[in-house]
């Protein structure tokens, strides 16, 4: 049950007893990811957060504001957005 701050930590969360196989997937990639994640996302912040922590090899995170589920090109985030993917397969892709 939330307390009056939001704090949950008094009920059971089934994702607790039953861990995501994407972790320990995510774990075994030794090439370079890139997350992306829009606060107006229905899956919340700390699921990308598990994710990117999971990931053993180069890895970048980025978190749009004004975006949701797949939509940064089409809201206030496009340009930020587009500069970030550019700049993140220059990096590692583009020689």
């Amino acid at each position: 049950m939330r307390d009056e701050y939001g704090d949950k930590s008094d009920i059971l969360d089934p994702l607790d007893m039953f861990p995501s196989p994407y972790i320990s997937a995510m774990a075994k990639i030794k090439k370079p990811v890139l997350f992306i994640h829009g606060l107006k996302d229905s899956i919340p912040v700390s699921e990308v957060e598990t994710l990117y922590n999971a990931v053993s090899g180069p890895k970048e995170k980025y978190i749009f504001e004004n975006s949701g589920h797949c939509d940064a090109m089409y809201t206030s985030d496009k340009e930020d957005y587009e500069n970030k993917v550019l700049a993140f397969l220059d990096k590692y892709f583009i020689k």
